[in-house]
């Protein structure tokens, strides 16, 4: 119930530095160390712990999924993990990420300045911290923020009124309903609802995967509220810019052919 845990982050030069994956890393790295003083491990055990579903926990209170997920997101941004451990000497792991030599475009983007609205939006995520964030964030910029942290209350509250709501933001990982079923349903009932998507690192769900299913938009957990306001700006102009082209070709269809 005592001990301490160090996160530190710097910029490094790597000489050839072999990780796990057996991948060289030579350059310009970014190296996120996180050090604790706990129990530490053995040598074999060591030698397991990227494994998916390797753990030393009881039943019940891990899956052993957690250092497999980080192995793969660290995997799939040409990086590197090492790690150090003794028993009873605590442990450290060690990520390197390659270091940018510019600004991301999504870094790029979300420093643009964002555009308030007035429009009413329903956000879902079973998280209550989340919820409390998207609320926030969205209203400061005038928004009309409905939330819900289940599924199935949200799609009640859609259904009993689908005009009510000019957008949808939901979490992709719920209980009784994920996100895109949730988007299914309630797309039944208002087929040019805009949804937008979030959810954590997943290799079943991207966003090319999310447009094939109709979604508007895709947003990578954890994200800046300036990224989540932007991006429901862009989707909300794009719906109501695909209302107003919809509106000027039923206009044409319906008006009279000249004498």
């Amino acid at each position: 119930e005592v001990g301490n845990l160090s996160i530190t982050v710097g910029n490094v030069e790597l000489d050839g530095i072999e990780w796990f994956a057996g991948t060289i890393l030579s350059g310009s790295y970014v190296r996120l160390t996180v050090s604790d003083s706990g129990v530490g491990m053995d040598a074999e055990t060591l030698t397991q712990i990227f494994d998916p579903f390797f753990t030393t926990k009881e039943v019940g209170e891990g899956t052993g999924l957690g250092l497999s997920t980080v192995f793969g997101i660290v995997r799939d941004h040409n990086g590197g993990i090492t790690v150090s451990s003794e028993l009873g000497e605590g442990s450290t792991f060690a990520v390197f990420l390659p270091a940018a030599k510019r600004k991301s475009r999504e870094l790029q983007a979300s420093e643009t300045k964002v555009s308030n609205g007035s429009e009413t939006i329903l956000f879902v995520d079973d998280e209550e911290v989340i919820v409390a964030l998207g609320k926030t964030a969205l209203e400061g910029y005038g928004y009309n923020v409905t939330v819900s942290t289940d599924p199935r209350q949200a799609l009640k509250k859609f259904k009993a009124n689908t005009n009510r709501f000019d957008l949808v933001v939901t979490d992709q990982g719920m209980p009784h309903l994920r996100g895109d079923q949730l988007s299914a349903e309630m797309r039944k009932t208002r087929p040019a609802i805009p949804i937008i998507l979030c959810t954590g690192y997943s290799e079943t769900l991207t966003p090319e995967s999310s447009k094939a299913m109709g979604i508007n938009a895709f947003l990578y957990k954890p994200f800046e509220p300036q990224e989540l306001s932007r991006v429901v700006r862009e989707v909300l102009d794009e719906a109501q810019q695909a209302d107003r082209s919809k509106s000027r070709r039923q206009r044409r269809v319906e008006k009279p052919p000249a004498s």
